[in-house]
This record gives C-alpha cells, structure tokens and sequence, in this order.
C-alpha cells in the first residue's frame, strides 16, 4: 500500500516522551539520576534556577531554599528555589517545585509535588503527584497512585486510599458533560 515508517536508532542519546503518570516518573527518575546527560538539573541554560549537584542525586538550588537543621534530604531528590522544609521532615526519592512549604516531621517517598504546594505538619505522602497549589493540610496520609490536581485542598486528619484522582474542576466527558461516576476507576499506578 506504500506506507513506510522509518526510524533511526541512536546508540548515544537520549530520547523519551512523558505521555503518562508512569513516564513521566521514568523520565524524571533518568534525569536525577544523570542517565540522559547532559541534559541534569545541574546544566542550565538561560535565565532558570542554577542547581548545586550533591552526592546521592540530590539537587538544591543554589539560592533561595529554607531548609531547617533537622529534615533530611536523601537520594534521588530535587528541590525548587523559594521553597521551605520544616524540621524533622525527611524526602526520598522526589521533586519539589518552587515555593513550596513543607511543615515539620513530613515525610516524603516518590512525591512530585509541583510549584506553590502547601504540605502542613505530620503528613505522609508516598509515591503520589500534587499538582500546582496544591494544600495539603495536618497530618493526611496520601497512598501510592494518587493525584491531586491544581489548587486541590484535602485533610486535616485524613487518609486517601490508593489511585485516588482529586481535581478541583468536575470530570468531563469528550462531548464537555459532567460525568456522574467515576468510582472503580484507577487512574494511574506508578
């Protein structure tokens, strides 16, 4: 029928497309830890935020980040300009936006959580996405799977059970109607 596709395999670069929750984790995960380099954290280019690279993938901002004497940055971690880590939270394996605000003894596994994110005291966030201005208030346990999109707010004193999907605005259809139930649907495993 003379439809052809071509492609070209390239031994030395790097190429992805973040098309879904779990690519968009995968791709990260490459860039932290260095597996598409040059293009890390630590190389900008233009007017962004200069990044210091630490041992164990860890990338801050080289001004603008608060961080308390008492919460840990661990592995594979990177964290916006602007942004304040209260004491005794810990962070593993996780992207931080741009002033963000994080209350003390948070913990934080796999979490990406975008700009202007709001985490009060004594949450626990694993493998989960927070969208931009996100609130997350005292001492809500977020499980694996789950998203809160843009200007979300949930809690206090809650647990969200795992795929969660929270958005502010009603779920549509193709055709822009609301759609009644969305129960029994999971949204994403990471």
């Amino acid at each position: 029928m003379g439809n052809s596709i071509y492609m070209h395999v390239s031994g030395t670069c790097y190429a992805a497309s973040a098309s879904n929750v779990v690519m968009y984790d995968s791709v990260s995960k490459d860039v932290i830890q260095r597996w598409a380099y040059p293009l890390v954290p630590d190389h900008t280019i233009g007017k962004s935020t200069s990044y210091a690279y630490q041992r164990h993938c860890i990338y801050k901002p080289c001004d603008g980040l608060q961080l308390s004497r008492s919460c840990m940055l661990k592995q594979n971690t990177l964290v916006g300009a602007g942004t304040k880590i209260g004491d005794g939270t810990t962070i593993t394996n996780s992207v931080i936006g741009k002033n963000c605000v994080i209350g003390p003894n948070v913990s934080l596994d796999g979490v990406y959580a975008w700009d202007n994110v709001v985490i009060e005291d004594g949450c626990r966030l694993t493998t989960c996405l927070l969208a931009t201005g996100v609130v997350v208030k005292r001492n809500v346990t977020v499980s694996p799977g789950c998203i809160l999109s843009y200007g979300v707010t949930v809690g206090p004193d809650i647990t969200l059970k795992e795929n969660t999907l929270l958005q502010a605005e009603p779920v549509v259809d193709d055709f822009g109607d609301p759609v009644e139930k969305t129960e029994g649907r999971i949204f994403c495993t990471f």
